[in-house]
């Protein structure tokens, strides 16, 4: 049979010596459907051995490249390129897929080598850095605030080649390399997930929260270099600690001192209301009721708290608070140490 010249970036050629002897392998279009149904095996896997996709679906992708399905997925199970768990329930269960460690194999090296031409091919770097910002002048995407922050910073992050580098040179499992350089292809081509928030907790999964913490070092935002993570599971104590330590010391700022602009503020405050008063007087038919009489003001007892040492049972800058503020601000953090594994290992 003759070469078919395949076009596709991301299309590795070990992939295509694999299938290049089927029949239904002979079209552009079915490595081209194939790729978009492995890569979405794998994101349906993230959490789960086996990645529950329905027939519909699949059929679907398959179709809008003009290829049947059935046969491309029998041929992939006949290569050992992907496993099917045959466990299908009507109405209950769809089939479930995931790929063999051969099939994670050729895929990784087809990515691989797409991630590796974006650096040295200047028209495939013009033709992305075009779709980039195609998406970045989009109108927003969410009408919520917070999912639209999420968005805009996902449409805003670029990484460098020293993450290739790093997925090439590891030493991961292919599984785990695999889906590495799938998060940089998604970021390649500002293709993400839907956001939303998990109803259990609140949560909005994105790419950037889910990929390796070690491939993070490597993206930016603009011209602000990655630094440090703050952890915030603990911020609370955190900053309840830093209040105690800095806020309430006596030597220091009072915690409710008086603003120097108060009298200001409160002539302020007067004279709108009496402009407010004059304006309900010179209004028809306006009538003037009188409250009932009250306790006189210079007989209610007014107890004025100290300025001087606000908390009573707390004199600020205690000796012991202040080192173990500094002690977990270090812990929360240090970019290379994890606070989970640290408490873990301390408490036991």
């Amino acid at each position: 049979m003759a070469k078919i010249k395949i076009t596709n970036p991301k299309l590795g050629q070990a992939l295509v010596r694999e299938l290049e002897d089927e029949p239904t392998y002979q079209s552009i279009k079915a490595y081209s459907a194939t790729h978009t149904f492995l890569r979405n095996v794998l994101h349906f896997c993230r959490d789960q051995e086996f990645a529950s996709i329905p027939a519909k679906k699949i059929k679907e992708w398959f179709e809008t490249h003009g290829v049947n399905y059935k046969t491309c997925l029998d041929a992939l199970v006949r290569h050992d390129l992907i496993e099917i768990d045959r466990h299908y329930i009507v109405g209950t269960k769809t089939r479930g897929y995931r790929l063999t460690e051969k099939g994670v194999r050729l895929v990784f090296e087809g990515q691989m080598e797409y991630l590796k031409k974006l650096f040295v091919d200047p028209g495939l770097r013009r033709k992305l850095q075009k779709q980039q910002s195609y998406h970045r002048t989009k109108a927003d995407k969410y009408k919520n605030a917070f999912l639209q922050y999420i968005h805009h910073g996902l449409m805003s992050y670029s990484y460098d080649q020293t993450a290739v580098t790093m997925i090439n040179d590891s030493g991961w499992e292919h599984l785990t390399k695999l889906k590495a350089v799938m998060s940089l292809t998604d970021f390649t081509e500002r293709s993400f997930v839907e956001l939303k928030h998990n109803e259990a907790d609140g949560r909005v999964w994105n790419e950037f929260v889910g990929m390796k913490s070690e491939l993070r070092k490597c993206f930016g935002l603009g011209n602000l270099k990655y630094r440090f993570v703050m952890d915030i599971r603990s911020c609370h104590p955190l900053f309840f600690g830093h209040y105690l330590v800095y806020r309430s010391e006596p030597r220091r700022t009072p915690v409710n001192p008086c603003p120097t602009y108060g009298s200001a503020l409160l002539k302020s405050i007067a004279e709108k209301k009496e402009r407010e008063r004059s304006e309900r007087l010179s209004y028809p038919n306006y009538t003037i009721t009188h409250p009932s009489p009250s306790t006189p003001i210079s007989s209610i007892s007014i107890t004025h708290p100290s300025t001087t040492n606000p908390i009573l049972h707390y004199d600020g800058g205690n000796s012991d608070i202040g080192p173990e503020l500094s002690r977990w601000n270090q812990l929360f953090s240090d970019p290379d140490t994890d606070p989970k594994a640290v408490l873990i290992r301390d408490l036991g």
